[in-house]
């Protein structure tokens, strides 16, 4: 239980500081879910990789403790972001695509959080099923992190 709350403060902030960011992604990533997982799949491959080899020299070991700490941190990052893509799809099943575009994110975030956190929670299937979340996740973060670098370049 203390890991749902964790997770709904954590989202909540999250949805209150970068809501429309949050929410284009989220709706990317609904529209093209494969793309984000198999990006979230090279990030949760060579991002650890990078870490160890960076660690490994003098001169890189400052930058790859901060890799492999920013790692963990998008680690739990990409479960709430699934939780938004759950949240959204099951808002849209339950009261329709267009009011769940325009409903409450924290709402979204609430129920998609709940329902990840029940869905992982299941024995045996679990764990497989938290490795998807993250790596999806991963993705979805990746490509938000693209969108924001390319609108402050611009």
């Amino acid at each position: 239980i203390v890991s749902l709350f964790g997770m709904l403060v954590t989202g909540l902030v999250l949805v209150t500081l970068f809501p429309n960011s949050i929410r284009k992604a989220v709706h990317e990533s609904i529209k093209n879910p494969g793309k984000d997982f198999l990006w979230g799949l090279a990030v949760f491959v060579a991002a650890p990789i990078a870490a160890i080899t960076l660690a490994f020299t003098i001169i890189g070991l400052p930058l790859g403790a901060v890799l492999g700490v920013g790692y963990v941190v998008a680690l739990y990052l990409a479960k709430i972001m699934v939780g938004l893509v759950l949240g959204t799809y099951l808002f849209g099943a339950i009261r329709g695509r267009e009011h769940a575009q325009k409903a409450s994110l924290v709402a979204i975030m609430v129920l998609g959080v709940f329902v990840l956190w029940l869905i992982t929670g299941i024995p045996g299937v679990g764990g497989a099923l938290t490795l998807v979340a993250m790596v999806w996740g991963l993705g979805m973060l990746l490509n938000l992190k693209l969108r924001a670098i390319k609108a402050f370049e611009a």
